[in-house]
């Protein structure tokens, strides 16, 4: 898994001088992923949104209880949906958008290979007019199935909450490169004797392409 996700973040590395194909003249060549001129386009309601993304997450988190190390790497397919028209005016302009995940995280220090699992997150998009950086903040929950540590997670079945803020920046209207700081945080919800929850914070890379 870790090797998965090395490689993934190799892959974007390698693609990003290539996705940006705009003539000087403004128009657009076959081989980019835009369809109109406008940044703004991509965040209008009904809009899709299909991303890759990858990052290595550390826990503890400063200060915890768990007292036990568990790094890992993670890598994740996003699918968004825009839910509404950027509204507003000034630097808090934007729109919602509803993101749904599929992961698969890599232990490499700590007791433990393995988690996978889904998350729904909430997403504000940042959307100021004609500008190129389009910050977003976000928040998630979802489940996984792990074999970390049983002195921290003391099953197999955990629930996973998220916080993240991040920064995209428009390599044409229709494809974004992104970096995100992540926490995240796993445990049973009680429904084992041990439950100290693992509590991790990271960065994360993506590329995504707006439809």
């Amino acid at each position: 898994m870790e090797k998965i996700s090395l490689s993934l973040c190799g892959l974007l590395m390698t693609l990003a001088p290539h996705l940006y194909a705009e003539n000087m003249d403004g128009s657009n060549s076959p081989a980019s992923c835009c369809y109109d001129l406008s940044t703004d386009a991509a965040f209008q309601k009904g809009g899709w949104e299909v991303g890759i993304d990858s990052g290595v997450m550390f826990s503890p988190f400063i200060f915890n209880v768990q007292k036990r190390t568990v790094h890992y790497t993670t890598s994740g397919i996003q699918v968004g949906y825009m839910l509404d028209n950027p509204d507003n005016t000034g630097w808090l302009r934007g729109n919602f958008e509803v993101v749904n995940e599929v992961f698969g995280d890599g232990v490499f220090e700590g007791r433990g290979s393995y988690v996978v699992g889904d998350t729904i997150w909430i997403r504000y998009n940042f959307v100021p007019a004609g500008w190129k950086l389009k910050p977003y903040v976000q928040m998630g929950g979802g489940v996984e199935w792990t074999d970390i540590d049983r002195r921290i997670l003391g099953q197999d079945f955990n629930f996973n909450l998220n916080l993240a803020g991040g920064v995209r920046y428009m390599i044409t209207p229709r494809c974004s490169l992104n970096l995100e700081y992540r926490y995240q945080h796993f445990s049973d919800a009680g429904m084992s004797k041990v439950n100290l929850g693992v509590n991790a914070q990271g960065v994360v890379l993506g590329i995504s392409w707006l439809f």
